[in-house]
């Protein structure tokens, strides 16, 4: 698989990262916080969040599924079972390495992953059950391309979803404007054209108002967050949440 050369600031980024397994600082995730691939096993107040979210995502489970910038697969412990097979791609050679270690250490033997680039999947047409993108289309060049390949990639009926950082709230916003890496978000991450791409590309789009935060290991945010999810779902403020959860099945066609 020929990684696109427009990947390249991207891949480049992610592998120094956790080749050196840089700390967060200020703004910027880092190993140690978002992408140390057993990172849930010292953080089971993370284990809570992220059920939630694919719980939301994927609630009947589902058969073949494929994620989108699997990164170092720290939720595959929770994904994998909510599936007869997962297939994880990212472009970053030392992500897809962490991936393979955790899912090797933990014993899931329906894992699979690869080194590939969204906007060129190789796999065949409706070869897959459900697609999952997470925290994955603020970081590509072509967010319209990657839409296109998963939709060709699903079964009609088949269910996709994707959880993206909400920049209408302000912290998100500061968040993404500082880090070169993220700023892909600040052009892209409204609920409105997320939904718009979502409905172009797959089809009618539902959204879910996450206020889920992977970093955090403050217990009285976490339980503060807990809190606006289960309430604020249906008021204004909603439109301020951390994440959005947009899915869609794949219209027949």
């Amino acid at each position: 698989m020929t990684i696109l050369v427009t990947d390249d600031k991207q891949r480049q980024y992610y592998d120094e990262m956790m080749a050196s397994r840089r700390p967060s600082r200020g703004f910027h995730c880092g190993y140690d916080t978002r992408f140390d691939p057993f990172l849930l096993d010292s953080r089971p107040d993370l284990v809570h969040e992220f059920e939630s979210i694919l719980e939301a995502a994927f609630p009947n489970g589902t058969g073949r599924l494929l994620d989108l910038g699997c990164g170092s697969g720290i939720y595959f412990p929770l994904l994998a079972p909510r599936c007869e097979k997962l297939v994880g791609i990212d472009i970053s050679p030392e992500m897809i390495k962490a991936s393979e270690t955790l899912a090797e250490k933990k014993e899931l033997d329906n894992v699979e992953v690869c080194l590939a680039s969204g906007m060129d999947l190789p796999f065949d047409d409706a070869s897959f059950d459900a697609v999952l993108g997470f925290d994955m289309l603020h970081h590509v060049p072509d967010p319209n391309r990657v839409m296109a390949e998963a939709a060709r990639v699903l079964k009609p009926g088949g269910r996709y979803a994707a959880i993206e950082p909400n920049v209408l709230n302000p912290m998100v916003f500061l968040a993404h404007a500082l880090p070169k890496a993220e700023r892909g978000a600040l052009r892209r991450n409204y609920p409105w054209a997320l939904r718009r791409l979502v409905k172009r590309h797959i089809g009618k789009p539902s959204t879910r108002y996450l206020w889920h935060v992977t970093s955090s290991g403050n217990k009285l945010m976490t339980a503060a967050l807990r809190f606006f999810d289960s309430t604020m779902q249906f008021w204004p403020a909603r439109l301020f949440c951390i994440r959005l959860l947009i899915t869609a099945v794949r219209r027949e066609g």
